[in-house]
C-alpha cells in the first residue's frame, strides 16, 4: 500500500522525526510510505531519508506558484495539487499534516486517486481566531477524518467545525529516542553550580517567553539559579548571549537542542496554543521536574493530581512566580518525577502511535 504523509519542511523538526519514525517502522510490517515537504528541505533530514530507505519527494518547486495561492482560486489550486500527486506518485493513503497543507490537499483529494484523505491538525482549537468559512468547513468535511494529536483538540475541534464525534479522532504523538548527553563545556560561562531551568521553544507569538522572562526576573533575585532559553525567531536571529543581570542565558538556536534537558533541574513551557507538545515529554521522559502554563494540551499530559503545583495562569505573573518557588523546592520531588514519567512511558510510545494508523490503514 502506498501511503503519502505531506509535512511542511523536509528538514530535522517535531512534526519529521515523528513521520519519519513512523515511515521506517510502517515500512517493515509491508507497506510503502512516502514522505513529501512543501517547502524547505536540509541535506541532513534528506540523508537519514536515504539511510532509511524510505522514498520522498520535495514538492517546493509547484506547490506555491503564482497565482494559484489566490482566495478565489483555493479550489482550482487544490485540483491541480492533486493531479500532480496523481500523475508522480499515484498513492492509495494521504495523510496531510498543520492545518494550510491539509486544507490544500483535503478541498479536492479525490483528484489524487487516492482512496482515503486524512486532515492531520497538528494544534488545538485556540489557533482559530474566527469562524470557519465554507471553503475550511468543506476541506474538512470532504476529508476521510480530521485526526487531531490530543483528546480536547480533538472533542474542540468537532464542535468547532460541527462535526459528529466520529468524524474526529486523535493520534498521539510519541516520545523519541533518549537524546545525547553534553559536556557542560556546551555553554561556555554558564554557572552549571546554581539551579538551572530551562524552556526550549521558538520566540513565536503562540509561545509565552514575556509571562516567563517578566515573572523570572522578580523570582530570581537573591538566588543562585539561572534560565537557559534555546529557540529561534520567526522574524530575527536569537543573539546568544548571557544577561548576567537577570541570568538568563539566551542560548539560540540549536541543533541537538533536547539534549541539553540533561542540563536543567527544572524544564518549563510557556505557551498560549500547543497540540500533543514533544518537549514536554522529553521533559518528563528525562525525569525532569516540569512546570508550565495551564493550557488542555499540558493539563492532557500532567496528571490531575498535580495541575495546581505545576501549571501557571498565562496572564499571571504572581501565578508564575509561585510555580517557579515551587519547583525551586520540589526538584527532587521522586514522587511528582515518577507519576509524570510513567504517564509518558504508557500513552506516548512509537508503539502505541504505530498499531493506531495500523488500525486505519486495515480498513482501506
Amino acid at each position: 500500500m502506498r501511503i503519502l504523509f505531506i509535512i511542511p519542511n523536509l528538514t530535522l523538526g517535531g512534526i519529521q522525526k515523528q513521520v519519519l519514525r513512523l515511515a521506517v517502522e510502517l515500512k517493515k510490517k509491508g507497506y510503502h510510505p512516502i514522505i513529501a515537504g512543501v517547502n524547505k528541505k536540509s541535506n541532513d533530514f534528506v540523508e537519514e531519508l536515504i539511510k532509511e530507505g524510505v522514498e520522498y519527494y520535495d514538492f517546493s518547486g509547484w506547490w506555491k506558484r503564482w497565482p494559484w495561492g489566490h482566495r478565489y482560486l483555493k479550489v482550482f489550486n487544490s485540483t491541480r495539487i492533486n493531479l500532480n500527486i496523481r500523475q508522480k506518485i499515484k498513492p492509495e493513503v494521504i495523510f496531510s499534516y498543520t492545518h494550510g497543507i491539509a486544507f490544500n490537499i483535503n478541498i479536492a483529494w479525490q483528484f489524487s486517486g487516492a482512496k482515503e484523505s486524512y486532515f492531520m491538525e497538528r494544534s488545538g482549537v485556540e489557533r482559530y481566531n474566527t469562524k470557519p468559512n465554507k471553503l475550511e468547513r468543506w476541506s474538512v468535511k470532504n476529508s476521510t477524518q480530521l485526526i487531531a494529536n490530543s483528546q480536547h483538540a480533538s472533542k474542540d475541534l468537532a464542535k468547532y467545525f460541527n462535526l459528529k464525534r466520529n468524524e474526529t479522532g486523535t493520534i498521539v504523538n510519541f516520545i523519541d529516542y533518549p537524546a545525547k548527553k553534553l559536556s557542560l563545556e556546551s555553554l561556555p560561562n554558564f554557572n552549571m553550580n546554581s539551579k538551572v531551568y530551562l524552556m526550549i521553544a521558538n520566540f513565536w507569538s503562540e509561545k509565552n517567553h514575556e509571562l516567563l522572562i517578566n515573572s523570572w526576573q522578580e523570582f530570581q533575585k537573591d538566588r543562585d539559579v539561572s534560565l537557559i532559553l534555546i529557540g529561534q525567531s520567526i522574524n530575527n536571529e536569537v543573539q546568544v548571549r548571557f544577561d548576567n543581570q537577570n541570568k538568563i542565558y539566551y542560548a539560540g538556536s540549536l541543533k541537538n537542542a533536547s539534549a541539553y534537558i540533561h542540563l536543567a533541574d527544572v524544564c518549563i513551557l510557556s505557551s498560549f496554543v500547543e497540540g500533543c507538545p514533544n518537549v514536554v515529554l522529553e521533559y518528563l521522559y528525562e525525569s525532569k521536574l516540569f512546570i508550565g502554563s495551564d493550557i488542555p494540551a499540558i493539563r492532557e499530559i500532567i496528571p490531575a493530581k498535580y495541575h495546581n503545583d505545576l501549571l501557571y495562569d498565562n496572564y499571571s505573573e504572581a501565578d508564575c512566580i509561585s510555580k517557579l518557588e515551587f519547583a525551586l523546592e520540589n526538584t527532587n520531588n521522586t514522587e511528582i518525577i515518577k507519576d509524570c514519567k510513567r504517564v509518558v512511558k504508557e500513552r506516548y510510545t512509537l508503539d502505541v502511535m504505530v498499531n493506531e494508523y495500523e488500525n486505519i490503514l486495515k480498513h482501506v
